[in-house]
């Protein structure tokens, strides 16, 4: 059996600040702190807003 991806994401004041993952492996956030933000946001199936964030692994902390 294989080892199981490691994704480490900082979070610091509620905002992520840098996301370490394995090369090739992307990973999708989705922050719901959205007030005093009006543009690029989306509605989830349930009717909240959020933004999305796509981080690319590098196998370093990238932010």
């Amino acid at each position: 059996m294989s080892e199981p991806i490691q994704i480490e994401i900082d979070v610091e004041g509620g905002m992520v600040q840098a996301v370490k993952a394995p090369p090739g492996v992307l990973v999708k956030v989705n922050d719901y702190d959205v007030e005093g933000i009006e543009r690029d946001l989306k509605t989830d199936v349930d009717g909240h807003e959020y933004v999305e964030r796509f981080f690319e692994g590098t196998g370093d902390w990238d932010g």
